[in-house]
């Protein structure tokens, strides 16, 4: 029998026996994770495979507001 220990990347996450990349919206800034965190509620859009949370950015929409 033989043992294989899987080191996702950051960036990816385990699933099965192989590493996929975090979901957008989410980031892992780690290797060796089983789970990608999710950006702040205010910065919910990443690309998929997010390397850190700077990669979070913010899904508000600016406007002006003229009297």
């Amino acid at each position: 029998m033989h043992l294989y220990v899987v080191l996702c990347p950051a960036g990816t996450r385990l699933s099965g026996s192989g590493c996929v990349d975090c979901d957008a919206g989410t980031y892992n800034d780690r290797d060796g994770q089983v789970t990608c965190t999710v950006c702040p509620s205010s910065m919910s859009k990443s690309p998929a495979g997010a390397t850190n949370i700077d990669q979070c950015k913010s899904t508000l929409i600016p406007f002006c507001f003229h009297n």
